[in-house]
């Protein structure tokens, strides 16, 4: 999937139907998006990836990669990119991908666990991962 199909699916999973009706997704549309879905923080929605790996869409890992996604992933050019592909549909892919992998789980949760404990001390949160 390319990234001009990535923001049409992201247009209309944010609701911005209008940008995709009229084919105005080139990158001012995409950066748009991006802060549409960073600005909402898309609450608890999305973290498809997350939730099939940590099994819990509320555990505090998941909740600190939402924050991470809101605070670093968003700021950037690369981030956002990211972000339009995830929930352009790529986050549910995978996801879906996942189901009875339970190796691929595993290297994917260690991923996650790093990210995490790389940028929960900088939040105030432990890296032991009790809360």
């Amino acid at each position: 999937m390319g990234l001009r199909n990535g923001l049409y699916k992201a247009a209309r999973a944010l609701g911005d139907v209008n940008a995709a009706a009229k084919g105005k997704i080139g990158r001012r549309a995409g950066r748009r998006l991006v802060g549409k879905a960073a600005g909402r923080g898309m609450g608890k929605a999305g973290c498809f990836v997350a939730t099939a790996v940590y099994g819990d869409p509320e555990c505090w890992q998941v909740r600190t990669l939402r924050e991470f996604r809101d605070r670093v992933l968003a700021r950037s050019s690369l981030g956002q990119a990211f972000i339009t592909f995830y929930y352009g549909g790529g986050g549910q892919r995978v996801a879906h991908f996942l189901r009875g992998r339970r190796g691929l789980v595993l290297f994917i949760r260690k991923f996650l666990d790093s990210v995490v404990a790389n940028y929960a001390p900088r939040r105030g949160r432990r890296r032991s991962g009790l809360e």
